[in-house]
């Protein structure tokens, strides 16, 4: 490819609501015009609409898609379209259909990535057996959440004297998707969840989450605090290790986890819509972000 005028920015449908409360900035107008500098059109523009042809553009980022857990199937089906009809989707539509399910946590464990640990239900499990489960493992709380989900979707922390609700939800999710199970995780509240963020398999900043007092999601939307902040020792390194572990190498990225007796233990790798937190970034980190797609581009 030799010159390159329109990407299309994959968002969710309800991206203004979802902006305005998730979110310090609009990466919607930050990439908008870094991309502009670069003289290329970036477009915002949803997967399920029907109207859009794809082949007009260059590439296609789902970066923002923040609602494709609603709708996984379609997510998946479209993927599949575009690949169909020869258009780029940045990252690899590989890679964002092997991370659009948290069983990718499987890969990453064997892999030996050091994964905070879980149980995986498969859809249609029988929802006692998970409470039977957490009993079994002797996780007196835990948290339950679907395999393919986001923003703390249908999470649940529970003491195991909640069994009937644990079980309730789990019935709910089994239903729909796969099902995560972890006990939970102390150091989260207590000295929170780090996401040290890459461009072209380079770090570019580090954020820690801290949950708010008495609660342990480490989303802003649920009062989380995020501050920019020095990582540290290995952090970055470990980080750098779970990305490798990929299938595809990624040209965006998050790794999302907790310290604790000083190893990074990875709750998430997220490389289809990670919020980047650019506020918190060094200058010039969001013309690297364009930079490395256009980048990707003409390499492929």
């Amino acid at each position: 490819m030799t010159s390159m005028n329109k990407v299309a920015l994959i968002v969710a449908q309800n991206h203004a609501e979802l902006s305005a409360t998730a979110a310090e900035v609009d990466e919607v107008v930050v990439l908008r015009a870094a991309f502009a500098e670069l003289g290329v059109e970036l477009s915002a523009r949803t997967f399920h609409d029907p109207s859009v042809d794809w082949s007009a553009f260059d590439a296609v980022v789902p970066k923002l898609a923040w609602d494709y857990f609603h709708e996984p199937r379609r997510f998946v089906a479209w993927l599949d379209r575009l690949t169909a009809q020869g258009v780029r989707t940045i990252n690899d539509a590989r890679l964002v259909k092997w991370n659009h399910d948290k069983t990718y946590l499987v890969d990453l464990r064997d892999a030996g990535v050091r994964v905070a640990p879980f149980v995986f239900f498969p859809a249609g499990s029988d929802a006692r057996a998970v409470v039977h489960r957490l009993r079994a493992e002797g996780w007196r709380r835990s948290v339950i959440k679907p395999s393919i989900s986001g923003g703390a979707w249908k999470t649940l922390s529970a003491d195991l004297d909640r069994a009937p609700e644990i079980e309730a939800l789990a019935r709910d999710i089994l239903g729909r998707s796969g099902l995560l199970a972890q006990p939970f995780f102390d150091e989260v509240p207590r000295s929170g969840e780090w996401s040290v963020l890459f461009v072209a398999g380079e770090p570019t900043h580090v954020v820690l989450k801290k949950p708010r007092e008495g609660d342990y999601r480490s989303q802003n939307v649920w009062g989380a605090s995020i501050e920019g902040k020095e990582p540290p020792a290995g952090l970055v390194a470990s980080a750098r290790r779970a990305l490798a572990a990929a299938p595809i190498a990624p040209v965006y990225g998050r790794v999302d986890g907790f310290l604790r007796d000083g190893e990074l233990h990875l709750m998430e790798l997220e490389l289809i819509e990670p919020y980047f937190f650019f506020e918190h970034a060094p200058a010039g980190v969001v013309a690297r972000f364009a930079k490395a797609i256009l980048s990707a581009l003409r390499s492929g």
